[in-house]
């Protein structure tokens, strides 16, 4: 059994998985590696861009504390990314909230003040 932790390149933080295979078939002329696991008793291979592929092993233990150390990370990152999205998104509501404001204000003063705004006399 072998063992790989793959890169996604997600937006805006790329994720990552790992996963067994049974059989990998790579060579050093080639940008991928085939990788053979079993889906409902039927082998079935994917290819994998060597550049996605962070760990190939073949050691488990390797595998499984490599793996928990880039989760962490990420889960981390990401907290940091959903704190800072609420953020903006609390900040462009409180914008819009304020640009709304006085666009309302200034339509009650258009119409009984003096500016020159032609809907008036529409």
């Amino acid at each position: 059994m072998f063992y790989v932790i793959k890169k996604n390149d997600t937006k805006p933080l790329p994720s990552i998985v790992g996963f067994e295979v049974d059989k990998y078939i790579a060579t050093r002329n080639s940008t991928s590696v085939i990788v053979e696991f079993k889906h409902e008793n039927k082998p079935i291979r994917r290819w994998v861009d060597k550049s996605e592929i962070i760990l190939l092993t073949d050691d488990k233990e390797f595998f499984l504390q490599t793996l928990e150390k880039f989760k962490l990370l990420h889960k981390d990152e990401q907290s940091l990314i959903d704190q800072a999205k609420h953020e903006l998104d609390m900040s462009v509501e409180n914008s819009n909230n304020k640009l709304n404001s006085a666009i309302e204000e200034f339509q009650k003063q258009k119409f009984e003040g003096e500016y020159p705004c032609i809907l008036k006399r529409l």
